[in-house]
């Protein structure tokens, strides 16, 4: 889901009027490097019979160059449209949504079920969380439990992270650990510019999805950014093959690489997180970023960087104004597998927008168990997907990038202990009269 800003290149009648001469077939940025100088041109000198003499050569192609990259990313301020990858017909994606719809639909019924029921009994549990019979289980010949489901999900700010033995704290809650690890990825293109989401999964590499940064001109104009240190350059890694039209869902991953950055938190490898247990996303959704005011500051500061021809010592050093993620919270509604090579997804009840791609799902212990993506989507209506941790998970092992793998289990709400800051909750009235009364001690009597 990624977003893209329509950028037009100057028309070559208003480039001929600037600069004498036409403007190249695709717009160039100004690379890296020092300050590009401009002189102004003398009048040309006319001599008895002559006619105009051409300006000196030397100042043209600066200056063209000077005024293309200029009006690209002056333009970059204007809405744009929204691209995702093309991966089907109408009729294949009519299919895929109908059963995502049917299944989510599934357990909204078992949900609202177990909540009146839970309303009946009017029972108080230590965990806050009650069965949810009536789904239908991931694998059918294979038995299991009935999922469980938090009456009342916390939000993200409220949710601690659990202690490791022998790890320092990245962070205290969920809220300030996707802060900390959810990326803004900004990448130059051909067309102008697209965004989307990602995550650290160390110091120096970054996940998102490949169909992000696939169009980017090329590795000098992928930038990712983060209010926690504001913006570097990085590099495509390597990334998953092309996706393929009518094929349905399957691995859509890019990792970057950029230079060791001390301060943010590396995202843990759990596993997909079990049906109607609490999640959280993390992301920059494209309709929420455009009208920050921080979007545009970024976007005049990017452009004064790129003006100096910073490098990436200088992008480090300067300040920028960098919109925040967009955080949610809500319950995993199913898992399931789609597409022709039977691709693990997720499907929840948290919004999505393009933007979101390659942003991270975690479970209520904050380990990565899903890549938001998007495969189908009209105009109207966007599924909530996530592709499966397992499949980043295969992915990275077959390209031998090093991650932490965290497989520890995980109740439904998380760590059962109280956030940080909150007294722990006290016993209701109705329990303490309920509760039995001791017996009086016993007294020996002397005979």
């Amino acid at each position: 889901m990624a977003q893209a800003l329509a950028v037009g290149a100057p028309s070559a009648a208003a480039t001929e009027s600037a600069a004498g001469a036409s403007p190249p077939a695709a717009p160039v940025l100004a690379q890296p490097g020092p300050p590009v100088s401009v002189r102004r041109a003398e009048p040309p000198n006319r001599g008895a019979g002559d006619g105009a003499e051409s300006p000196p050569p030397t100042w043209r192609a600066p200056l063209v160059a000077t005024a293309i990259a200029a009006a690209l990313l002056l333009i970059l301020l204007l809405p744009g449209v929204l691209v995702y990858p093309d991966l089907g017909d109408q009729t294949a994606q009519n299919n895929f949504e109908s059963e995502r719809l049917r299944k989510s639909n599934d357990s909204l019924e078992a949900q609202l079920k177990a909540l009146q029921k839970a309303d009946t009994e009017r029972l108080c549990r230590a965990d806050g969380a009650v069965p949810v019979p009536g789904l239908a289980p991931t694998d059918p010949g294979k038995p299991e439990p009935p999922p469980q489901m938090e009456l009342l999900p916390r939000p993200p700010e409220k949710t601690p992270l659990p202690p490791r033995a022998g790890e320092p704290p990245q962070a205290a809650t969920i809220a300030e650990m996707l802060e900390k690890s959810t990326v803004y990825v900004f990448v130059i293109t051909q067309k102008g510019a697209s965004s989307g989401s990602g995550f650290f999964i160390g110091d120096r590499y970054i996940v998102t999805n490949r169909h992000v940064v696939e169009n980017a001109l090329d590795e000098a104009h992928i930038y990712v950014a983060s209010r926690t240190f504001g913006v570097r350059r990085a590099r495509v890694f390597t990334k998953t093959p092309p996706l393929v039209k009518n094929a349905g869902p399957q691995p859509d991953f890019a990792v970057l690489e950029v230079e060791p950055i001390a301060g943010v938190s590396a995202l843990k490898l759990g596993g997909a997180p079990p049906k109607l247990s609490t999640a959280y996303i993390a992301g920059y959704p494209g309709f929420l970023v455009a009208h920050d005011v921080a979007f545009d500051k970024f976007i005049d500061e990017l452009k004064e960087a790129l003006t100096h021809g910073d490098d990436d010592q200088r992008l480090a050093a300067r300040r920028f104004t960098v919109p925040g993620a967009d955080l949610r919270y809500g319950r995993v509604n199913n898992t399931m597998t789609s597409g022709d090579g039977e691709t693990p997804i997720i499907v929840h009840d948290m919004q999505l927008a393009h933007g979101n791609s390659g942003g991270p799902l975690v479970d209520a212990c904050g380990r990565l168990g899903g890549v938001n993506s998007l495969f189908f989507a009209e105009a109207s209506q966007v599924g909530n997907v996530a592709l499966d941790v397992s499949a980043l998970r295969k992915f990275l092992t077959e390209k031998h990038i090093p991650f932490v793998a965290d497989d520890s289990p995980c109740g439904v709400a998380g760590p059962t202990s109280p956030p940080p800051n909150e007294p722990p909750p006290r016993a209701r009235k109705d329990d303490a009269e309920k509760a039995p009364v001791p017996a009086p001690p016993t007294v020996p009597v002397q005979k």
